[in-house]
C-alpha cells in the first residue's frame, strides 16, 4: 500500500510522518518520507 503523509521535513528528522507497522519484532514505527512510502499492506496497522 502507498501511504501519503503531511512531512514537515521530508528527509526523517522531524519524525512528522511516521506509521506503525508490524515487523518480526513486534510493533515497529517507520518513516513514511524515508522507510516508505509503499508498505506492505497486511504490515500496516
Amino acid at each position: 500500500v502507498s501511504l501519503e503523509e503531511y512531512m514537515a521535513c521530508a528527509v526523517g528528522g522531524c519524525a512528522g510522518c511516521v506509521v506503525e507497522v508490524q515487523t518480526d519484532n513486534g510493533p515497529a514505527m517507520k518513516r513514511v518520507c524515508v522507510d516508505g512510502p509503499v508498505f506492505e499492506a497486511n504490515t500496516v496497522f
